[in-house]
């Protein structure tokens, strides 16, 4: 028998003869939205791998070879989720945590088979980048201290290493884009409610949304720009409308 607990059920796999389960074995608490939703940064993980009673095909060597590398992937220390707050969109939302944009759901194969048994809520929604704040006094103490905090959250449409994610994929998506935000707000109780005021700034940073990528010659990347780059671009503007509204 295995016993293992987790702070957070990131999901699990099937696959051949076994199912693979990922959890969050550590976490750090590194941000906590207003009011109180509580934000963890996971920093130790550990997969489980458990045998199955019957069998589906036996994975191929090739396939075995993947699965070893997806097992390597680095998780600790950049990956993040809060279990009351939809943190896929913008501050302030009142989405459940369910309501997320899979853009930047970075574990949305691995939640599949809990969302099929309807306990998708058995499993974190996990985003990759970083979420932290911290506090300034206020000197006058007639509102409390101030928060600042930057939220960074990572495109899953289009990643890759540096010089293979550039510009626009079939899906019309940037290379390796974030959605990165600044928040300050201060919060006191003003006639038994408590009142949150707030700021917000919105920007995002990726490769150059046309049709381009590099290729290394001699130790150099070689920018190569199709005769048609802006092939598609519009499909990239609509979807970031769609998602931050008119300008």
């Amino acid at each position: 028998s295995v016993i293992m607990e987790y702070c957070a059920l990131v999901g699990l796999l099937v696959l051949g003869s076994e199912v693979c389960i990922l959890g969050a074995c550590k976490v750090k608490h590194t941000m906590t939205f207003p009011p109180q939703h509580h934000c963890y940064t996971i920093t130790s993980s550990k997969w489980i791998r458990l045998p199955l009673l019957y069998t589906f095909a036996p994975l191929s060597k090739e396939e075995k070879d993947k699965l070893a590398l997806f097992h390597e992937f680095k998780l600790d220390n950049l990956h993040y989720y809060s279990e009351t707050y939809d943190l896929t969109h913008r501050f302030p939302n009142c989405n459940s945590v369910e309501d997320y944009d899979e853009e930047f759901v970075w574990n949305q194969q691995l939640r599949l088979a809990f969302q099929q048994c309807g306990l998708e809520k058995w499993c974190c929604v996990l985003l990759q980048g970083m979420a932290e704040w911290t506090e300034t006094p206020d000197p006058e103490n007639i509102r409390g201290p101030a928060y600042l905090g930057l939220v960074t959250k990572r495109s899953c449409l289009n990643v890759g290493a540096r010089f293979i994610s550039r510009g626009l994929n079939e899906m019309h998506a940037a290379g390796n884009e974030y959605e990165c935000e600044l928040l300050l707000w201060t919060m006191c109780n003003v006639e038994k409610v408590l009142e949150v005021r707030w700021a917000t700034y919105v920007w995002i940073r990726g490769t150059a949304p046309i049709h381009w990528k590099s290729q290394m010659n001699v130790g150099e990347a070689e920018i190569i720009i199709p005769a048609d780059p802006f092939d598609g671009v519009q499909h990239y503007y609509r979807r970031l409308q769609k998602r931050y509204g008119t300008v």
